[in-house]
């Protein structure tokens, strides 16, 4: 994550690291890197299976609601532990001027419930 964050990777398009254990300390870690110069061409975070809990969802989600990678068009987070807190942050983001590219969102097989469904559906309403 901080050699990434540094500028190493200005060119990289597309992140993936699926069944990992990133969990929200490694989640958070991405966060910081989405909001330096190094995610400005990213337009693919796929961070599937990774034990990401709704610290991990939120680090992330505030990262890209900050502006972080403005061009990212697929957001991946399937497969983790984000619940009714972290999905709505992601809806929050989905709101902000950093989701203007954004055309894909998986949060298949986590644990939101009704309020985190309920946040996202009015963020995608919203727009």
């Amino acid at each position: 994550g901080q050699a990434l964050a540094s500028n190493g990777a200005l060119k990289l398009e597309i992140l993936q690291l699926d069944v990992n254990r990133i969990g929200d300390q490694g989640a958070t870690v991405i966060g910081h890197y989405l909001t330096s110069n190094g995610a400005m061409k990213l337009k693919w975070l796929e961070l599937n299976n990774n034990q990401i809990a709704d610290a991990g969802a939120t680090a992330i989600g505030q990262a890209l609601a900050s502006n972080g990678a403005l061009k990212l068009e697929i957001l991946q987070l399937d497969v983790n532990r984000i619940g009714d807190q972290g999905a709505t942050v992601i809806g929050h983001y989905l709101t902000s001027n950093g989701a203007m590219k954004l055309k894909w969102l998986e949060l298949n097989n986590n644990q939101i419930a009704d309020a985190g469904a309920t946040a996202i559906g009015q963020a995608l309403a919203s727009n």
